[in-house]
């Protein structure tokens, strides 16, 4: 779609490493739904800020945790999948295509 249609992921997202891998993915917007019903129904308006600042700070760990300082380095990070051996990295047109880790 060459970024003519913006990308929006919104399934599950329940941790900041999910939001991380979403937008290592791909991803232009991470849509957070039911952990922010949660934190309304449990605590109201401060509910749902505990649940963004809570999510915030699971994504800042694991941002330090990968070498990638801003939401764009997250964006242009390679996933590894361990168990299948391989590399994905995201490009301006889509996936470069996997490629086997040595």
């Amino acid at each position: 779609m060459a970024k003519r249609v913006p990308i929006v992921f919104d399934s599950g997202v329940r941790r900041g490493t999910h939001v991380f891998k979403a937008l290592a993915s791909g991803a232009d917007i991470v849509a957070i739904g039911r952990p922010a019903l949660y934190g309304l129904a449990m605590g109201g308006a401060e509910g749902v800020r505990d649940v963004f600042q809570f999510l915030n700070g699971e994504l800042e760990t694991a941002m330090i945790l990968a070498g990638t300082p801003t939401i764009e380095a997250v964006k242009n990070a390679t996933l590894f999948d361990p168990e299948k051996g391989f590399v994905a990295t995201p490009t301006a047109n889509g996936w470069d295509g996997y490629s086997e880790c040595e």
